[in-house]
């Protein structure tokens, strides 16, 4: 004897049939048909695995691409130089500053050492 019976057991549904709404509709086919992407007022289309731009007015954006790299490269081995040259400023500025008190407080002490000899 089962002890909760059958009542917790749930019906089994019947079948469902497919039904085709629209027979006369012909399938797009989304092989042929490419994907397109406007992103403000350019637009892209997936072909061939990568994107390309849709209109071909001149616009190539993977040759700006890299001469944009390029341009950015450039500029921060410029950057890095420029900061190498700062450096070697900052330092014969120190090392001059240096000598240059050196030099004041050896004359101090020379002026002091000509007063005592009066």
């Amino acid at each position: 004897m089962p002890l909760f019976g059958k009542k917790f057991c749930h019906k089994k549904t019947a079948a469902r049939k497919k039904l085709d709404f629209h027979p006369e509709c012909p399938q797009p086919n989304f092989k042929e048909i490419p994907v397109v992407l406007n992103l403000g007022e350019n637009e892209f289309v997936f072909e061939s695995g990568e994107w390309k731009t849709a209109l071909e007015d001149g616009l190539n954006y993977k040759e700006e691409y890299k001469h944009l790299q390029r341009v950015t490269q450039e500029l921060r081995e410029e950057n890095n130089l420029l900061k190498i040259k700062l450096e070697i400023l900052l330092d014969m500025l120190t090392l001059e500053t240096t000598k240059s008190l050196e030099r004041s407080n050896e004359m101090i002490k020379h002026q002091e050492n000509d007063n005592r000899a009066l």
